[in-house]
């Protein structure tokens, strides 16, 4: 579901931000050998956004910041970053992040950052989320889709990186852009209709929704693809 599915799993990162008299930071957990804990950290840029946002100035603060999503392995740390750090500086702002208000604001500055929402829906609302951009007013929705209980899901972490920006490298310049592929699942005129799983199943085996090349360096895909499928499950992606 290129740039409109997106899944939460119950993998975090957890974020601590306290007012200081200086800026410091600590990193523990994935990625912390090599994220800098520094003034230009992901996290400290999208508090700074996240404070403009409610009109208050960046002010010095200590973050703490414990890992378990692993990064450029495709499963959103860069999202994680970008929500937690605006969630933070909107809270710092005197937000109170449990309103729908907020997290439409959040949404909205989240997606702006990121480019797309697809990672970041899920990482502020929970859950499997369809969403993309509105084309008038331009705002960015999402809607959860319900799952049957029970359902397990299975992942498969690389020990090979690539960056975001490589596999849109490997993109063609004519994929088919987020609107249309959340069309392909729902009409657009249905927004306040709930969704099921098979309504999305539907739309991506219709071949709305592209399966980007993001696994051409990951050799092993083919093989997982393969093997799912040999086990009984079909929609393996």
């Amino acid at each position: 579901g290129f740039d409109s599915l997106g899944l939460a799993m119950n993998v975090y990162n957890r974020l601590v931000v306290t007012r200081a008299d200086k800026f410091s930071m600590t990193i523990e957990g994935e990625g912390a050998d090599r994220i800098k804990p520094s003034p230009d950290n992901l996290i400290v840029k999208c508090v700074e956004k996240g404070l403009a946002a409610v009109g208050q100035p960046m002010v010095p603060l200590h973050f703490e910041c414990q890992n378990s999503v692993p990064p450029t392995r495709g499963m959103g740390s860069s999202s994680a970053a970008l929500v937690s750090g605006l969630a933070a500086g909107l809270a710092l702002g005197g937000k109170d992040l449990s309103t729908p208000a907020t997290k439409k604001l959040l949404l909205q500055l989240a997606a702006d950052e990121e480019g797309h929402p697809d990672n970041v829906a899920p990482a502020i609302y929970g859950g499997f989320q369809v969403a993309f951009r509105t084309a008038c007013p331009g705002q960015w929705v999402t809607q959860r889709v319900n799952i049957p209980t029970g359902l397990q899901c299975v992942l498969f972490i690389p020990d090979d990186e690539m960056k975001t920006s490589e596999a849109r490298g490997c993109l063609p310049e004519n994929l088919t852009c987020a609107a249309r592929n959340s069309g392909a699942i729902r009409p657009r005129n249905s927004l306040d209709a709930p969704m099921h799983l098979p309504q999305v199943r539907r739309g991506v085996r219709g071949g709305g929704v592209p399966r980007p090349p993001r696994g051409v360096r990951v050799d092993q895909r083919r093989q997982l693809l393969r093997a799912a499928a040999e086990r009984g499950d079909g929609d393996a992606q």
